[in-house]
């Protein structure tokens, strides 16, 4: 990316976030390090903000994208889950806002610009 990127564009891209809040609950089949065996590049947030900024980029926001990948309780009702942990990725998602902590993401979410 940063070869093709001109100075000053922007990178945006989503991956697997191995050791997000409620993992343990959700994916009991991850390794002793949290990668999950269906994905084969999967690394913890401060990887990747290490290797952006190895590779000349500015990471501007690095968030994750909601808990929306229910069900974690067994005992709470799929659609109350959602509720609970879906809809506030839901209002990221429609405000095109980043208020969703890095630890509360399936998913980690980075925007970075190339250094000029």
């Amino acid at each position: 990316m940063h070869r093709i990127l001109q100075p000053g564009g922007l990178w945006l891209f989503a991956t697997p976030h191995p050791e997000y809040a409620l993992r343990r609950y959700k994916d009991p089949t991850t390794d002793a390090a949290g990668k999950d065996p269906t994905h084969i590049n999967v690394h913890p947030p401060a990887v990747w903000r290490a290797w952006c900024e190895k590779s000349g980029f500015s990471v501007l926001r690095h968030f994750g994208d909601g808990l929306w990948d229910v069900p974690y309780v067994p005992l709470l009702p799929v659609k109350l889950q959602f509720a609970l942990f879906g809809l506030p990725a839901l209002i990221q998602v429609l405000t095109r806002s980043t208020f969703m902590p890095l630890a509360l993401g399936v998913n980690q979410i980075v925007i970075a610009r190339k250094n000029a």
